[in-house]
């Protein structure tokens, strides 16, 4: 088995566990809302990304996907559902961005990693900040629409 399908399964399992860890019960119906509008809107900015051919996904689950449906469809999602599970709703704006700036530079960090030392992603019109500045707005829209669906 190549390392990148051993990163891909280590995805899902880590993934996995830290929904069944990290989601509080009381909040399911936030968190699975938000599970699926990232879900759509990353599909979305996804195709767009890889149909620009700003990014290339040569080892990935479907090929008929042109990207990576395990990044896309579950893991992040799961972390935007995790996001909205712990956000610092009562905390001032200083935490709040503190937070969205901690989820976002992660997930970029790990990217970045991943694309420098696999086959999994390669950017090739795309840079580590076009990254940052999308999830971030995708964790912005997600929230809002959570936050409005649930009043």
């Amino acid at each position: 088995m190549s390392v990148e399908r051993t990163i891909l399964i280590v995805a899902w399992i880590l993934t996995i566990l830290a929904l069944l860890l990290l989601v509080p019960r009381e909040k399911f119906r936030e968190v699975q809302l938000a599970f699926l509008i990232k879900q759509v809107i990353t599909w979305s900015g996804a195709m767009f990304v890889v149909e620009k051919g700003w990014i290339q996904f040569p080892v990935r689950e479907l090929s008929s996907y042109g990207s990576s449906f395990t990044y896309d469809f579950f893991v992040h999602p799961a972390l935007c559902a995790i996001f909205i599970a712990h956000y610092p709703e009562k905390r001032s704006m200083l935490n709040k961005l503190g937070y969205y700036a901690l989820f976002c530079s992660g997930m970029t960090l790990i990217e970045v990693m991943v694309e420098k030392n696999t086959n999994l992603i390669k950017y090739t019109g795309w840079t580590w900040y076009w990254t940052w500045i999308g999830l971030f707005i995708t964790f912005v829209i997600s929230r809002l629409y959570v936050r409005w669906y649930c009043k």
